[in-house]
């Protein structure tokens, strides 16, 4: 996933008292340590809600994903970039849609598909790499994992939705976006408080176009006495839309809003993300010109990242 990160240090106006020290700068980088894996949970919730103006037509759609994986790194470079295995531990999703009589529900622990899907999630780990600031330069082993699902997968009933879904969670791009939206994007340099950085992400909406992501990221605050043991980085974006160049002749696709924020919680001393949250919001509207007719998408995404423990830290 292309990404554009560059620094913007602030100058501070720091009105000090007598005999109190100046907070030191923080370094803000992504700390690994081979052989000491990591084990995280997240929580992933979608709300989409699909309207025809002037009409009583809506269609309301829901996603819930929890998903508990392991990182482990099996290699790091002079340059600090580092090679990590990441092992899905459970899945589990579930999708409700307002003109459909029953959710469909995926748990990888538990019921039909816990010993074909389930065993294929955990046995086909990912490579990831990544830089020290947290932007993904590569994944492998997608396409292993993805051959393994649809084997795993029938063409009856439910499985088919439960099939479309994984093959998508598990794209490249998607697993790049969601783990940089987990554990941000960090400027790995000294850093003060209310310094500012920025990088760009983007993602496929089908037949629209790329909606970008101006991101502009903060350390907000630090916290520990006498020294600074956590931090807080927050960031907010810009959102807008590139038109797709073959977009279909009569469509006209225009993206009306668009917010995105997030929070870090960063742990000095381990050189890593404790836990974060990120929710974002768009409203989309799709004219079909010829028919006169035009549809409303709102959109609303929260995904949050928890540690759950840390090997290096015993």
């Amino acid at each position: 996933m292309p990404i554009r990160t560059c620094v913007r240090f602030v100058a501070l106006a720091l009105a000090i008292a007598p005999g109190v020290m100046a907070q030191a700068p923080i370094l803000l980088t992504h700390s690994w340590t081979v052989g000491a894996p990591r084990s995280y949970s997240m929580e992933l919730d979608v709300s989409l809600t699909q309207s025809v103006v002037g009409t009583d037509q809506v269609m309301r759609s829901e996603q819930r994903v929890r998903w508990a994986f392991d990182l482990e790194p099996f290699g790091i470079e002079d340059s600090g970039q580092v090679q990590l295995e990441l092992r899905t531990t459970s899945l589990r999703m579930e999708m409700e849609t307002s003109n459909a009589p029953d959710p469909v529900v995926f748990d990888s622990a538990d019921g039909p598909y816990a010993a074909t899907v389930g065993q294929a999630l955990r046995e086909n780990p990912l490579s990831i790499r990544i830089h020290p600031t947290g932007e993904v330069l590569g994944v492998a082993g997608g396409d292993a994992l993805r051959s393994a699902i649809i084997e795993e997968s029938s063409d009856d009933g439910p499985n088919i939705a439960i099939g479309r879904f994984l093959l998508a969670f598990f794209r490249d791009a998607d697993i790049a976006r969601t783990y940089e939206h987990m554990f941000g994007i960090l400027p790995n340099v000294p850093t003060n408080i209310g310094d500012t950085w920025q990088n760009t992400d983007s993602r496929e909406s089908p037949g629209a176009g790329t909606m970008e992501f101006e991101n502009t990221w903060r350390l907000d605050s630090a916290a520990g006495d006498p020294v600074p043991t956590l931090a807080v980085v927050r960031a907010s974006a810009d959102v807008s839309l590139i038109p797709a160049a073959g977009a279909p002749e009569g469509l006209v696709f225009e993206l009306q809003s668009g917010l995105q924020n997030s929070r870090l919680t960063y742990d000095i001393s381990g050189g890593l993300i404790s836990k974060s949250l990120t929710e974002s919001t768009t409203l989309m509207q799709i004219t079909q010109e010829a028919a006169g007719r035009t549809m409303q998408i709102e959109a609303s995404t929260e995904l949050s990242m928890a540690l759950v423990s840390d090997s290096q830290s015993r």
